[in-house]
């Protein structure tokens, strides 16, 4: 069995290799990915693959306040100024690991990531920025990435901040506590 620090190797070093990978005719042709494009891979593939395919791992590193390799990888695929902006802390209500980044410049980037332990495995939510295409002051968006890496919107909000995020955060643990099959409705208003 690998050790949890191969397995973040393996995947750091997949992520990589996939992201330089572009498939054209010529290597001239060959572009480099945006920062967007590593900003997304971080925050949408690798952390939630971290998340669900540790065992634990990965969020018992988080909660014993040991984010080095998260910052270490956020480094090595994007860069020092985006891993230096990594903040990583542990929330009593809800039970779980918040992890901050910079404010966004683009959508569907995270504000912030929350990760909690449940009976059924982990569940790795995230507050993207969005778009206010309906003029109601939309500002993000509540998602969450599963284990089998389908991505979920439980809608729009109209904030940017980590306490109300972690006050949604504990509504849909509680609604999920309620339901019959412990899974979240596709859609949640706050």
């Amino acid at each position: 069995m690998k050790s949890v620090q191969e397995l973040a190797l393996a995947f750091v070093f997949i992520l990589v290799s996939a992201l330089t990978a572009v498939a054209t005719e010529s290597p001239s042709e060959t572009k480099p990915p945006t920062s967007h494009q590593k900003i997304y891979a971080f925050e949408h593939r690798v952390m939630p693959r971290w998340t669900h395919q540790t065992k634990g791992a990965f969020y018992e590193d988080m909660r014993k306040g040991l984010p080095v390799r998260l910052v270490d990888a956020a480094r090595e695929i994007v860069g020092d100024e985006f891993a230096n902006h990594i903040k990583v802390s542990n929330v009593a209500t809800p039970e779980g690991v918040l992890v901050a980044f910079h404010e966004p410049e683009d959508a569907p980037l995270c504000f912030f990531v929350f990760i909690m332990k449940t009976e059924e495995g982990f569940r790795y939510l995230t507050l993207e920025k969005s778009i206010d295409i309906t003029g109601d002051g939309t500002t993000s968006a509540l998602c969450e990435w599963s284990n089998d890496g389908r991505h979920m919107n439980f809608g729009p909000r109209t904030y940017t901040d980590s306490k109300k995020f972690l006050v949604d955060i504990a509504t849909l643990a509680q609604r999920a506590e309620k339901n019959a099959s412990g899974r979240i409705p596709p859609l949640l208003k706050p």
